[in-house]
């Protein structure tokens, strides 16, 4: 992980630790408002444009360091399942 801050670290490995299993099929896998709502603690209490930007960071970078994968890219929404 590139992520520095052991706030951030945390969090990172929680966000990871919620996606489903590899091998899981794409339907059952989780998008980001499901994300949202089981972590609704690790994103502040802004709006939820912002939440949504910052889990997308958080998403691309775990994607980036191989820990994750996008199971439909370029499909809308997008699918996430650990690797």
């Amino acid at each position: 992980m590139s992520a520095t801050f052991p706030s951030r670290i945390q969090r990172l490995r929680r966000l990871q630790s919620m996606l489903p299993l590899p091998g899981t099929p794409e339907g059952e896998c989780l998008i980001i408002s499901q994300l949202l709502d089981l972590m609704p603690d690790g994103y502040g209490t802004g709006p939820e444009p912002t939440r949504r930007r910052a889990m997308q960071r958080d998403l691309d970078e775990l994607d980036r360091d191989g820990l994750i994968e996008v199971v439909n890219p370029g499909g809308k929404p997008q699918r996430y399942r650990q690797v």
